[in-house]
């Protein structure tokens, strides 16, 4: 057992290798020869058993002063566990983690308002935590509500939806249950620039604080959100605390100089103010920013070390042209026969536009975010745009890569968590990956001593139909391709990659596609905006179709398929 969270009854545990989780409910009359007959009879429980003789320090060492009864997933127990701590609701129904809720508000007036919000947590004997986000009754924040002045609901409208919707703004309603107004009371939202933890983090021995870039901007999910940060931003002055407006180039690379956050600086500055205040073998002082390597690939990325926030990051596309056509130019002809007059500017945008929505649906699966942006290039008002990103080394101990020859050793493959190469393999179906070979993956060691498969480096994703048909039948990398066969000749790892896969399966359920829709449109208006007229309404619209579509089509039917169709889908070797 690695981690253990304790909260008001229930305490998490989570198994080293992060492939399940145990629930347990403190009580007062369970014997210690019961908790040893439960774990005894439950599978696959490594490294840790408790016994007779060893529970006394067991539950001593973990501050666990209760005897305790071992509820297990799905089982009877599991249920009556979790039926036991969750609250319920005015009518009786139960109000659970991640549910809507509704209350009425009674204000100072003495009228009556309904305001509804997200379940996040609980507090208390009775109380739930609801997230209230764009109420034009109360203010955005955490507040304690007792679960029966409330009803639970499936579904949160959020404000824009109900502008959108005519609904208008709240009216009043009478209801006979209700929390005064001056009973609320608000706790801070979490900082909505940051970004979540990867599914399971703290049970893969990664870092406890990850390196935080501040270089892109996270949405209230904690997964990557566009955000335009146009010329003229208000700014604090790093140095005086003065408000200050990021207006020309030369604003930027003073702010950024005096160590201001790269997500501030404006898209069409940010790249420039780094290119400057990067350090240069001329320098008799350094600058912000250490240049480290450059990575391999035909468009190697430029990687280097932010001192401010000791964040590892990195650019590609400086000039605003990748080698697009020079990595799929066969299909150059079909797209120029489907346009009619003249290849498609791919080169001045795809590649980046592939890797920031990748990295969207790698985080919805649960991927470790790795930030990024796309930003007005250095090649003048003709080009394209560039990607500034942060990479792996902020949030894992150590990274190995297959092409660094003094780090890197295949057998660290072989013993990779099963669910890591899982999420890739499903990723790289969503994405239509034509790419992976062995500089597009990383390799994170766990301070187990165990390997993650950490997936980078998405641009030659949704690849143009006569392309992507070309390089469908592209063998993984060796040894991935020699995982996949071990994984498909042995029974016992099979059934595991079935289980997985009924697990990612319930990730993909949780992807808001109309959220993923709205962000790919914010990705292409952003596009626009940095480069006026670079995509036509023609393009845009073949776009859609050949990356949102596609990837919304993919997910749907990766939930339709049987958990083991899925397994035999991610395993090459079917």
């Amino acid at each position: 057992m690695e981690r253990i969270f304790a909260t008001d009854g229930q305490i998490t545990v989570s198994s080293p290798d992060g492939k399940e989780a145990w629930y347990f409910v403190l009580t007062l009359n369970t014997t210690p020869s019961d908790y040893s007959w439960m774990l005894k009879n439950r599978p696959a429980f490594p490294p840790f058993t408790v016994t007779d003789e060893n529970v006394a320090e067991f539950k001593k060492t973990r501050t666990i002063e209760s005897a305790i009864t071992a509820a297990f997933p799905g089982d009877d127990a599991w249920r009556s566990a979790k039926a036991k701590l969750q609250r319920r609701d005015r009518r009786g129904r139960f109000a659970e983690m991640g549910g809507g809720f509704s209350f009425v508000v009674k204000m100072l007036d003495g009228n009556m308002f309904r305001v509804s919000g997200t379940i996040v947590g609980q507090s208390g004997n009775e109380d739930v935590d609801v997230k209230v986000v764009g109420s034009d009754v109360i203010a955005d924040g955490v507040y304690s509500i007792n679960s029966k002045k409330g009803e639970a609901v499936k579904a949160i409208i959020n404000r824009q939806a109900l502008e959108d919707s005519n609904i208008g703004k709240s009216k009043p309603v009478s209801d006979d249950v209700f929390v005064d107004f001056n009973d609320l009371k608000a706790k801070p939202l979490e900082n909505k620039n940051k970004f979540r933890r990867g599914k399971n983090a703290k049970a893969r021995g990664m870092k406890d604080t990850s390196v935080d870039g501040k270089l892109a901007s996270a949405g209230e999910d904690g997964t990557l959100e566009i955000k335009r940060v146009a010329p003229g931003a208000v700014v604090k002055d790093p140095v005086t605390g003065a408000d200050i407006s990021l207006d020309t180039e030369e604003d930027a690379i003073s702010y950024v100089k005096n160590g201001g956050d790269l997500s501030e600086v404006p898209d069409e500055f940010v790249l420039t103010a780094i290119t400057s205040n990067l350090t240069r073998k001329s320098d008799t002082e350094p600058r912000r920013f250490r240049a480290m390597k450059r990575g391999a690939g035909i468009n190697g990325m430029m990687i280097m070390r932010d001192t401010a926030t000791d964040a590892v990051i990195g650019y590609k596309y400086l000039g605003g042209i990748s080698t697009w056509w020079e990595s799929v130019g066969f299909s150059a002809k079909f797209i120029a026969d489907r346009d009619g007059t003249k290849l498609p500017p791919y080169d001045y945008y795809r590649e980046a536009l592939n890797e920031l929505f990748s990295e969207k649906i790698s985080e919805l699966l649960g991927n470790e975010p790795m930030p990024m942006r796309i930003v007005q290039s250095r090649g003048g008002s003709d080009a394209g745009v560039s990607l500034i990103t942060e990479l792996a080394h902020n949030r894992w101990e150590k990274i190995t890569n297959p092409l660094d020859d003094d780090t890197y050793d295949d057998d660290g493959v072989q013993m990779a968590s099963m669910r890591s190469y899982a999420a890739m393999r499903l990723l790289d179906l969503i994405i239509g990956n034509s790419d992976r070979n062995p500089g597009n993956y990383v390799l994170a060691k766990r301070s187990d001593g165990e390997y993650e498969i950490v997936p980078i480096d998405h641009s030659l994703s949704f690849l143009p139909e006569e392309a992507g048909d070309r390089l469908a039948d592209q063998e993984l990398p060796s040894p991935l391709v020699s995982l996949d066969g071990d994984i498909s000749k042995n029974d016992y790892m099979f059934d595991e990659m079935i289980d997985i896969a009924a697990d990612l399966q319930r990730v993909l359920q949780t992807i808001d596609l109309g959220k993923l829709s709205e962000f790919f449109e914010d990705a292409i208006q952003l596009i626009s905006e940095l480069r006026p007229g670079l995509l036509s309404d023609e393009l845009i619209e073949l776009e859609r179709i050949n990356m949102l579509k596609t990837a919304v089509e993919r997910i749907i039917t990766a939930l339709e398929m049987s958990p083991r169709r899925l397994a035999a889908e991610i395993v090459q070797n079917k």
